[in-house]
């Protein structure tokens, strides 16, 4: 490498001389995230700004910036979908070009072992906390994310529909496992208080099986719609799930009305 050096110099100002072969150096160094940053019609300058600001508070130390910059990094990679190994080859370049540099820089000006190592251990100590950081953060976002897409999905699969101000219906369709019926006890419950349901028309003609402990919560949503002041109507009980409320000994005909076919309902109720 054909860098600059001026006599006396530091090694901060001797980096912030040759700071373009830095920038070039590492590139050669990430070729598959300098690719992938181009095919994404990625701004270089931004990414150049972020290397020469992580380069400049680890030079200074400043871990409590670093700390920052990393979970910023972290989140941005994140919420643009960059996949979490792009870091890592960049980081690996950033690892390796600053050693190159640090090697040259000291060909030409006299430092002690210890210094040089203690210089090292605290780069170390500093990028390693940048990235502790950036995957705190960016395995964060994801989470949060996903837990969002699974509330949007859970309120799709519980869908109270109202068919007049004071009733409406909840289709069931397909498997029913416990966390789905606990999603379909709280969402249900909460819908009937929000818009103030009398009755409601639960229809699970769509459910094939119910296992022993869905059929439990079963159980339990209609005592809790029976709390709120709710009237509740099962339709569409197949033989596989009315055997099961029989072994268990579960007696509904007290708390709900079963009709053995949704058209049935809203026929009687002229819907």
């Amino acid at each position: 490498m054909n860098l600059q050096f001026k006599p006396g110099q530091t090694f901060a100002e001797f980096m912030s001389l040759n700071l373009d072969m830095f920038h070039k150096e590492m590139m050669l160094q990430s070729t598959k995230g300098l690719e992938y940053l181009q095919n994404r019609d990625t701004n270089m300058a931004a990414v150049y700004d972020v290397i020469d600001e992580l380069l400049d508070l680890l030079l200074q130390a400043k871990i409590d910036d670093l700390v920052l910059l990393g979970e910023r990094i972290g989140y941005n990679i994140a919420k643009n979908g960059h996949p979490i190994p792009l870091i890592m080859e960049f980081t690996e370049g950033f690892r390796k070009c600053l050693w190159d540099f640090q090697y040259v820089y000291h060909q030409h000006v006299e430092v002690d072992v210890e210094d040089i190592f203690a210089f090292q251990r605290d780069l170390a100590h500093g990028l390693d906390r940048f990235l502790n950081h950036y995957f705190i953060s960016y395995t964060r976002y994801n989470e949060e994310k996903m837990n969002a897409q699974r509330e949007i999905i859970e309120d799709l699969s519980v869908p109270v529909i109202p068919l007049t101000e004071t009733r409406s219906i909840l289709p069931l369709v397909g498997m029913i496992d416990t966390h789905r019926a606990k999603t379909i006890q709280e969402k249900t419950l909460t819908q009937i208080a929000n818009l103030k349901i009398e009755h409601i028309i639960i229809d699970v003609s769509g459910v094939p099986y119910m296992d022993t402990a869905v059929v439990g919560h079963l159980f339990h949503i209609i005592e809790g719609i029976n709390l709120l002041g709710c009237r509740a109507t099962i339709t569409g009980i197949r033989p596989g799930i009315a055997n099961t409320l029989i072994s268990l000994g579960i007696d509904i005909s007290d708390k709900v009305e079963t009709k053995s076919t949704l058209q049935q309902v809203l026929k009687q109720y002229m819907i």
